[in-house]
């Protein structure tokens, strides 16, 4: 599990999946088999290298149709928490 809790990049802003919830969002849990579809910018540059590197060495010889899975380790990726809000700090040159 990698969780960031703070960094110049901007989660809520890249994310293109609108959420019918009027909260306004503290904390993403990203969903590693759609993060491609859910992010643009530089928030999908960084998952892209983060799960490159979190599936170095995994396997996934699952069989969905025969109700068999198996897989080296599961990898979640969260910016922040639900107790512990993910900080964006922006960074300019």
């Amino acid at each position: 599990m990698l969780t960031i809790r703070e960094g110049d990049i901007d989660p809520f802003t890249d994310f293109v999946v609108t959420c019918p919830d009027p909260q306004p969002a503290t904390y993403i849990n990203v969903n590693p088999y759609h993060y491609e579809r859910h992010f643009d910018g530089r928030t999908l540059d960084f998952l892209t290298e983060a799960f490159a590197v979190l599936n170095n060495g995994n396997h996934d010889r699952s069989d969905i149709m025969s109700d068999y899975f198996d897989v080296g380790w599961y990898v979640d990726v969260l910016f922040g928490k639900w107790n512990r809000p993910y900080r964006y700090n922006s960074v300019t040159v």
